[in-house]
């Protein structure tokens, strides 16, 4: 490309691609919290099972101030209503139960044991 076809193209355009405009660049969102209960962050997150094919689901939800865990469970599939339940009860301000506590040796055996009874 010449010197002069270079100085016609605006900035914020790519020559690359034709000209095209690609807008202004994103910014990434920014979840602040001054005390708890104000923001929360949930996530869906893979568990490799017994065996080889085999995933279990971790539904996760975290009070993003005080890293309190409201609620998680562990399912055998992912399903929009089975999270949009979980998050619903998660949030219910008449749960008042603790944290839940650290996960122990044999309790994720004992949790495969069952959904393969019940799956």
């Amino acid at each position: 490309m010449s010197r002069g076809a270079r100085a016609v193209i605006a900035p914020g355009r790519s020559p690359a691609a034709g000209g095209q405009f690609h807008g202004p660049a994103r910014v990434k969102p920014e979840l602040l919290a001054d005390a708890p209960s104000q923001v929360w962050s949930w996530d869906i997150t893979k568990l490799r099972g017994p065996t080889k094919g085999i995933w279990f689901h971790l539904y996760a939800l975290i009070d993003i101030y005080s890293r309190y865990n409201p609620g998680w469970i562990v399912a055998a599939r992912e399903d929009s209503v089975l999270a949009k339940d979980f998050l619903d009860e998660a949030v219910t301000p008449q749960r008042h139960h603790p944290p839940h506590s650290a996960c122990r040796p044999g309790d994720l055996d004992d949790l495969q044991t069952g959904l393969r009874a019940t799956g």
